[in-house]
């Protein structure tokens, strides 16, 4: 069996070289040349016996051949590698390195950071905030929570909780009146967006079918986190994903002034890589994430 074993240096060219389909790229990323590349290659192509990429107008794509084998290269360097940080770094064994997006760390993760410690006082979080997809081959994280519909084949993913988009705003804003508000009525009031869910409010008032309102229009901030204290300031209505506002409306600091709340199909998920799914501190995470309450 181990005759049949390719050099493992060749397999990360290939699985590096699959993955952003060129040579040069690849050696950058392994600090080696483009001719040493190409060497490793064409010595794992004439291993296999098999043409694993072809080149199409100066540029390479990988073979059908080639595209079958991947998943398997890169599945078996996970591993090699999750073996290896087992091996080598058992005095981390409880360093739990997560990366995650600044508003749902801010908005959702922190202030419920206590419950985990309280519970898992052995294991030592390093948390870092980035709205950058990590990149498990190459960076030093256990695990990540990202925002998507959930499809990253080569990933474990579990789902956190789905979007709920719902309009909200400072209490002051509503009228003296008492007067129930409809959605229509946002046509006299500032729209507050985030660049970074740039789209939002117009799939909220498309779900619930108002026409009156342009739903480009208002004040637009970087992030979500200034959107939402711009709506506390009382500066407008923000709209937002329900999770992160919850404490803000259970603590009157937001109104949530309409009944209807609009989940699309996007939502978070903690995702890790599969060799390292079953790793305990990552599955400890990973139950209290998705069970916070029950942990």
């Amino acid at each position: 069996m181990t005759g049949r074993l390719p050099p493992l240096y060749a397999l990360k060219a290939f699985e590096s070289a699959s993955r952003v389909l060129s040579f040069t790229r690849a050696a950058q990323e392994l600090h080696v040349t483009p001719a040493a590349i190409s060497h490793q290659i064409k010595t794992l192509e004439e291993r296999l016996g098999v043409r694993l990429f072809r080149r199409v107008n100066n540029r390479i794509v990988l073979t059908a051949k080639g595209r079958n084998y991947v998943p398997a290269v890169r599945e078996a360097l996970d591993i090699i590698s999750a073996a290896t940080v087992q091996l080598c770094d058992r005095e981390e064994s409880n360093v739990l390195r997560i990366s995650v997006l600044p508003t749902f760390a801010v908005r959702w993760l922190i202030p419920r950071l206590g419950e985990f410690q309280d519970s898992r006082p052995e294991i030592d979080l390093r948390i870092s905030s980035s709205y950058r997809a990590v990149d498990f081959a190459r960076e030093d994280f256990d695990a990540a929570v990202r925002y998507g519909t959930g499809n990253w084949p080569d990933l474990h993913v579990t789902p956190v909780f789905e979007e709920e988009l719902v309009p909200v705003c400072s209490p002051k804003l509503l009228p003296k009146s008492r007067k129930a508000l409809m959605p229509a009525d946002l046509e006299g009031f500032t729209l507050i967006h985030s660049g970074t869910c740039a789209d939002n409010w117009r799939q909220w008032l498309s779900a619930v079918g108002i026409r009156n309102v342009e739903p480009s229009a208002g004040m637009t901030f970087d992030t979500c986190l200034l959107s939402f204290q711009a709506a506390c300031e009382g500066l407008g209505f923000a709209i937002a994903n329900r999770g992160y506002v919850e404490r803000d409306l259970q603590e009157g600091r937001l109104v949530a002034p309409f009944d209807f709340e609009y989940a699309n199909n996007h939502g978070w998920y903690f995702v890790c890589s599969k060799a390292s799914a079953d790793l305990p501190k990552v599955a400890v995470f990973r139950e209290w994430l998705t069970n916070p309450v029950q942990c």
